[in-house]
């Protein structure tokens, strides 16, 4: 779960789908996924947000390291 690992493993995976995409409009920008903070009402909302419009490199990760 290193960032060290992780972290350029996303931005090559979110490179790959932005040269990819059939829309250059839509392609996805590199970001950080937003973490769930317990004093902050909206965090969960945030991450849930992210993680519905980012779900095809969040799968391409998850599918590479199982």
């Amino acid at each position: 779960n290193s960032p060290t690992i992780l972290l350029p493993e996303w931005r090559k995976t979110i490179k790959q789908l932005a040269t990819d995409a059939d829309d250059p409009k839509k392609a996805l920008v590199d970001r950080i996924m937003p973490r769930d903070v317990a004093t902050r009402w909206n965090s969960t909302y945030d991450m849930l947000k992210f993680a519905k419009s980012y779900q095809d490199p969040i799968n391409q990760m998850t599918d590479s390291h199982s």
